[in-house]
């Protein structure tokens, strides 16, 4: 098996995995609906709680991305940041109430601090980064998720739009049940573009290496045919 092939059986086994696990957490919510009831979607509820490991253990990864993969550092150390920032917003009503003065915004401006300053420090090599990412799988995946928690979660869950389209049926936990789906599948599909935009840079530096490799095995035999 050469090295395409053994990427593409990788990639097929990933993703295969992928959507196990999504399916798998779309089968079990209705029984832990049924367990827990909309207290499962209430504000410091298990959903949250989970959006938050997810958020971190994204963030994580991408620092992992960030120390592993030196052509991408910046980028993935700036998008690693950006997570941080989206997991301290699911905390805002217990970090509102711990930190008295301007509540989860104050760790998060200290990120935003952060990712100014890995911005300028990466000033030289952040916009070659970025336009190599956007131009891979991974940053369609990227979107997917953004689009799902920023776009989606923030229409379908509108209080006036639900009003709008159930009218009677309209209850306002209705609103915060599809938020929180939304986003936590989001969240989930930002996970996967963290652990894809990874692996497909790896797998890229080492075809890189490969090929470098044989061009070098090449010039040595032309040289020794040379010599004889």
């Amino acid at each position: 098996m050469n090295q395409e092939q053994q990427f593409t059986k990788q990639l097929l086994i990933r993703y295969f995995t992928y959507t196990v696990a999504i399916l798998g957490s779309l089968a079990t919510l209705p029984f832990l609906l049924r367990a827990r009831g909309l207290a499962l979607f209430q504000e410091n509820g298990p959903i949250e709680w989970l959006q938050f490991s997810i958020l971190i253990a994204t963030s994580l990864m991408l620092t992992y991305g960030a120390i592993v993969e030196k052509p991408m550092r910046g980028l993935f150390s700036v998008l690693g940041a950006i997570c941080s920032i989206a997991a301290m917003r699911e905390l805002d009503n217990i970090l509102d109430k711990a930190i008295p003065v301007l509540g989860w915004r104050a760790p998060g401006l200290v990120i935003l601090g952060v990712i100014v300053f890995m911005v300028y420090h990466h000033r030289h090599t952040l916009f070659d980064q970025i336009n190599f990412f956007v131009k891979t799988a991974p940053f369609g995946i990227l979107w997917t998720g953004c689009v799902l928690v920023v776009l989606l979660a923030q229409l379908l869950g509108h209080g006036h739009f639900l009003e709008a389209v159930m009218g009677d049926d309209y209850s306002h936990r209705y609103k915060r049940v599809i938020e929180e789906i939304f986003e936590l599948f989001g969240y989930i599909i930002i996970l996967i573009s963290a652990i894809e935009a990874i692996a497909f840079d790896s797998a890229m530096r080492r075809k890189a290496a490969l090929t470098a490799a044989k061009l070098q095995t090449a010039e040595n035999e032309q040289e020794l045919v040379q010599i004889h």
